[in-house]
């Protein structure tokens, strides 16, 4: 209830940094926009949005650790190996198509439960990598969506760690260590 409570519209901080806020966004977009150019697709939703998603968390807190490299990548490689087994097994069990079969669904549920569950025993928790499950355990073309995944993770971490200097953390949660649950981090 606590963060219902503010009544600010925009940050407190935006103000004094809108050139920051400004270019984080636009390098943002064309890291992003560089990425899907060479993957050239736009075809498999969960994967790019868990990209897209990566590159938020990247861009607007540079300096968390769902930012750094051993979490960007190590989330996705979990996320990866456990796709694309899950994907295995039910192009196995239920051949193809199967986009739109119940089993299915509740398998790939299951799934990002178990990258959740491997993400926090090998401290790599990346919570755009739990979506990564859900693209490959129904791509078609799984190896290369896999791959796709872990390149666009490592060119963001090169990016991060390239752009690290002169990106701060806009997130008002990064910043000032506060969580809206009141639980401290």
């Amino acid at each position: 209830m606590r963060d219902l409570k503010s009544t600010r519209l925009f940050d407190s901080r935006f103000a004094a940094n809108k050139r920051r806020y400004v270019l984080q966004a636009t390098l943002a977009a064309a890291v992003l926009g560089a990425v899907l150019a060479v993957a050239d697709s736009l075809s498999d939703a969960a994967i790019v949005t868990a990209i897209a998603s990566s590159t938020f968390i990247i861009f607007t807190s540079p300096h968390s650790a769902s930012a750094t490299s051993r979490r960007v990548l190590g989330g996705h490689v979990v996320g990866v190996l456990i796709g694309l087994t899950a994907g295995g097994v039910l192009h196995g069990v239920l051949g193809q198509p199967y986009e739109t079969n119940t089993v299915a669904d509740v398998w790939a549920a299951g799934g990002v439960g178990l990258v959740m569950l491997a993400m926090a025993v090998t401290d790599t928790e990346h919570p755009p990598a739990a979506g990564t499950i859900l693209g490959l355990a129904m791509a078609d073309e799984a190896i290369a969506s896999g791959v796709l995944v872990l390149a666009a993770a490592l060119a963001l971490c090169l990016a991060r760690a390239v752009l690290s200097r002169w990106l701060m953390d806009l997130s008002s949660d990064a910043v000032t260590g506060e969580r809206s649950d009141g639980l401290v981090p």
